[in-house]
């Protein structure tokens, strides 16, 4: 196997994760029970509502209406047909920014779910704008765009994280 088709499968594997929705939202699912599981409600909430990210993009496609690259494939859906932002780039900002931010945030998560959380998050977040472009779904500015609106949306989760407090603990007498 040559270094293209290894490049080619790596690039197939990240932009995966976005193109089936049914992975994401496992992840999504596995990740939101274990922050329930271990009481950190707003932290699942929080996840949960990174997820938004999505829908955004698509409105802000649908606004913008920016035509993809002639080298996309057809797989692009009908309501994901405009290529500016990045869904991919903007969605994987959100979450996996948000996700790898918990693994910092949260000290008493176990070290090997830290470390693999870790380790996708910034896989993924390296990776998936270079993959889209190489795959021919998306031109740089879409990237661009999609890494920029996503470390927006990014800083504003992480700011209601930071601003959210739970209800105080009532005292017992």
């Amino acid at each position: 196997m040559d270094i293209l088709q290894i490049l080619q499968n790596q690039f197939n594997f990240i932009s995966f994760f976005g193109d089936k929705e049914f992975i994401l939202t496992t992840i999504l699912f596995i990740c939101v029970v274990y922050f329930i599981f271990k009481n950190y409600l707003k932290e699942a909430a929080l996840l949960i509502l990174s997820t938004f990210s999505y829908p955004i993009s698509l409105g802000l496609k649908f606004i913008l209406r920016h035509q993809r690259p002639l080298t996309a494939g057809t797989k692009a859906s009908i309501i994901d047909f405009y290529s500016f932002p990045s869904s991919h780039v903007l969605v994987y900002t959100v979450f996996f920014g948000y996700l790898l931010y918990l693994t910092f945030k949260i000290k008493k998560m176990d070290k090997l779910l830290k470390f693999t959380f870790r380790f996708l998050s910034l896989y993924l977040l390296t990776f998936v704008g270079a993959s889209r472009i190489y795959l021919g779904e998306h031109w740089i500015k879409d990237i661009v765009g999609g890494y920029v609106i996503g470390l927006g949306l990014l800083l504003t989760i992480i700011f209601l994280d930071k601003k959210w407090k739970y209800p105080p603990a009532k005292n017992k007498k």
